[in-house]
């Protein structure tokens, strides 16, 4: 008869080690330089105890190549963060980029990470504690042909012909690679000619050339249509675009950058 042996040692230890953990919902997030959209890193407390617990902790950012208030700005209050039932254990960090930080060369990290917590570990149960931190890299748009800042626009060659020569002061930011938002698509043809709002929307350019595309960007002050066009960067920094809409308007618009 054979006989086995077994310890206590080799059996598999699944108890947690602890009844509370506090962890990010990702582990990290990817931004263009130049971008502002505003990064939403959600935190999730559980417990194992039910839902009559609650739990503070604190956060604190670990910065490589950034800074605050020129690549970026914190959106909360505080970097105190309570979990209750009442919020759903569930709390969140914004960090805001900023355009700036497109002046900043090379990668820049942002590495959150929570701290003083007031029950509990931090990341999900076990020896690799996933989700412990989350990491936000900001990476460098590599396009030689850009477009941001201000600019005077003055939009020719318009349908309907008594808008011709309207004008306007709009906004644009980089967004993505080769990718740019504008405040006014119109080139100021809604604003004089109609006395509406101005149509922002998004310029797509070739990043490693001079080419512009309006595709399907939408009316958002009438509704139901679309602007597309096409243009170019010109070496001076100005650009222009012929574009129209489905109802009949349209206009060839030049951008002058402000100095």
């Amino acid at each position: 008869m054979a006989l086995t042996f077994s310890s206590c040692g080799d059996e598999p230890d699944n108890k947690l080690d602890s009844d509370d953990f506090a962890y990010f919902a990702t582990e990290s997030t990817l931004v263009t330089k130049g971008s502002t959209a505003p990064i939403v890193v959600n935190v999730i407390f559980s417990s194992t105890r039910g839902h009559d617990v609650s739990a503070s902790a604190e956060f604190e950012l670990i910065l490589d190549n950034a800074t605050e208030g020129v690549d970026f700005e914190i959106g909360n209050e505080s970097n105190q963060l309570q979990f209750d039932s009442t919020n759903g254990f569930r709390q969140s960090i914004t960090i805001i980029p900023l355009e700036d930080a497109i002046d900043t060369p090379d990668e820049s990290t942002i590495e959150i990470q929570l701290t003083n917590l007031s029950s509990g570990t931090a990341g999900f149960p076990g020896p690799d504690r996933r989700n412990s931190r989350h990491v936000i890299n900001m990476v460098e748009i590599d396009c030689d042909w850009e477009i941001s800042g201000t600019y005077s626009v003055t939009t020719v060659q318009t349908n309907p012909a008594g808008c011709e020569g309207v004008t306007n002061m709009v906004e644009v930011s980089i967004v993505g690679e080769g990718l740019f938002q504008i405040t006014d698509i119109t080139g100021g043809m809604y604003a004089n000619c109609y006395g509406q709002a101005d149509n922002p929307g998004i310029i797509t350019g070739e990043c490693n050339g001079p080419g512009l595309v309006i595709d399907n960007q939408p009316d958002v002050v009438y509704g139901d249509d679309v602007f597309n066009g096409s243009g170019q960067i010109n070496p001076d920094g100005t650009f222009e675009i012929e574009w129209s809409n489905g109802f009949g308007d349209s206009g060839y618009s030049i951008f002058v950058p402000e100095d």
